[in-house]
């Protein structure tokens, strides 16, 4: 696992100094996806909809909600999901600040992050939905570009002690095929071009940020709650 991580973040720290968008600084970056023309689709959903297609975490009652679409190939999402969401869980999420939606939106040009995505919620019937997300995000690099991810899928899985004949047996039921291709539909709906994108609130924010301008903008939001 330390290896993963040690090259995933030596590749976020390539790519901001060979000239792409500041993660580390004030500025956003974002996966996107070429294959959907951001004039081809206009919103037709609300934001308060994620409940239906979404996993969430924190108080129903919280006085701001955000709901991340993200892509399990996606290293912005990866540094979001590794970097900010934890510092945010403690502070805000389990003080019932803020209630926490998080969307798959499988990119088309991630080919395995679908059936990652589908995992991830065959797991959620061992109590291991979060969990085994977290590590896909840890382990990106040794599934997200294999002809076949599911044997390193359920490898990562098994690392988790979770019953990985009961995870192989889940995915070819395809018993969460249709609620991912529903998350994904959604996000079209809701005009989403990019991972990782956020509606805090009903405003609308596109790609990874720092923590500090993040827990700034759940602040901002809290302040008019």
């Amino acid at each position: 696992m330390k290896r993963s991580l040690y090259v995933f973040y030596a590749l976020i720290a390539l790519v901001v100094v060979g000239g792409g968008v500041w993660i580390a600084s004030s500025g956003q970056k974002s996966g996107r996806s070429s294959s959907v023309p951001p004039s081809s689709v206009q919103p037709v959903a609300t934001w308060k909809d994620a409940e239906e297609v979404g996993m969430a975490v924190g108080d129903p009652k919280a006085p701001v909600t955000v709901v991340e679409f993200a892509d399990l190939a996606c290293p912005y999402c990866a540094y979001m999901a590794l970097k900010v969401f934890p510092a945010v869980k403690p502070s805000y999420i389990e003080t019932g600040k803020v209630r926490w939606i998080f969307v798959d939106f499988p990119l088309p040009s991630h080919r395995n992050s679908f059936t990652a995505a589908v995992l991830t919620h065959c797991a959620g019937e061992q109590g291991k939905y979060w969990d085994l997300q977290e590590r896909f995000f840890e382990r990106m690099n040794d599934w997200a570009h294999e002809q076949d991810p599911v044997p390193a899928l359920l490898s990562i899985a098994e690392e988790l002690n979770l019953d990985t004949k009961a995870l192989k047996a889940c995915l070819e039921s395809g018993v969460y095929t249709d609620r991912v291709k529903k998350s994904q539909q959604y996000g079209l709906q809701m005009g989403i071009r990019a991972t990782p994108s956020f509606f805090i609130n009903g405003r609308f924010v596109e790609g990874a940020m720092p923590l500090e301008r993040f827990q700034a903008l759940l602040d901002e939001m809290l302040s008019g709650s």
